[in-house]
């Protein structure tokens, strides 16, 4: 689970900062074309549309990225089971040792 989540988060980013991109790119372009469209009303430019599309759909799957990298816990529930199992086992091996030595305190004198 460590390697997807932070596989997560480094796609959601880098979706994000494509998305960042592609949408300062595209207002530029807007710009661009609203002057010249401003000044020579008889000349044709192409339709930003498609940059901005890309924009929200690299924004949009960046957030998802992120957040469900962000939200996944950070160690695996095998991870946790096996830890509980193993501090159960030391405290009730501890536990035998305790009473096994309170039965035979002093055997050798």
């Amino acid at each position: 689970m460590k390697i997807l989540k932070g596989l997560l988060v480094v796609l959601g980013v880098a979706a994000l900062a494509v998305g960042g991109w592609y949408l300062f790119s595209t207002w530029v372009d807007v710009r661009a074309m609203m002057a010249v469209a401003n000044a020579n009303r008889s000349a044709e430019f192409p339709s930003p549309i498609n940059q901005v599309y890309l924009s929200v759909a690299g924004g949009a799957l960046g957030g998802l990225l992120l957040g469900i990298g962000l939200g996944l816990p950070r160690r695996t529930a095998s991870g946790i089971r096996k830890e509980a199992l193993r501090a159960s086992a030391a405290a009730r091996e501890a536990e035998i040792r305790g009473r096994a030595a309170d039965e035979h305190p002093t055997q050798g004198v």
